[in-house]
């Protein structure tokens, strides 16, 4: 049997507001740069932000809820060795709620490349609940490739490219100590 529910112009208010709310939150994380998903505590992703979308290499047309984030982005480590969940940080970080702070690690994008990030994981709860995680990441690649630079200048002669001195003497320093 049906029931007519009487709908009060408080109830519709609430939902209003309600609905201003969920979009004003929605503008928000698509405002934001860095990559921002969110997963249950199996790891499956709840929402996505653009710039994940885009850094990840995913179009709106990919349908990204309800898969495994795991299997997506962080199944295999930088050398290309298989990451398997149970030994996964992250995984493991969804799963019991830990937080990360700027973990460097590689996401893989949808075409194989791997991107490496920086990642921070923090524990979602409603209602004093343990939900999942939000994980928000930016791609490092610009930092990695200063770095290696900088390493490169800090041990080679900027003419020649060879070993400096500096180099040279630790080097020679390390050969003694093993005598």
């Amino acid at each position: 049997r049906d029931e007519l529910v009487e709908i009060t112009p408080d109830a519709v208010r609430v939902r209003k507001r309600m609905a201003a709310e969920h979009q004003r939150r929605a503008g928000s994380l698509g405002s934001v740069g860095d990559g921002v998903y969110g997963v249950n505590r199996a790891g499956q992703i709840t929402f996505i932000n653009p710039a994940a979308r885009n850094i990840l290499g995913y179009g709106d047309e990919d349908h990204l809820i309800g898969r495994s984030a795991h299997k997506l982005f962080h199944h295999t480590h930088e050398d290309r060795t298989v990451n398997p969940p149970e030994d996964c940080l992250l995984q493991q970080a969804y799963g019991v709620g830990n937080e990360l702070r700027a973990w460097s690690t590689v996401f893989w994008h949808k075409s194989g490349m791997p991107i490496p990030v920086e990642c921070t994981v923090y524990p979602m709860q409603i209602k004093g609940q343990l939900e999942g995680s939000v994980v928000a990441f930016r791609d490092i690649t610009e930092r990695r490739i200063l770095e290696r630079e900088l390493l490169l200048q800090a041990n080679h002669d900027p003419l020649t490219k060879l070993y400096n001195r500096s180099c040279f003497e630790k080097q020679l320093e390390s050969e003694f100590s093993r005598l």
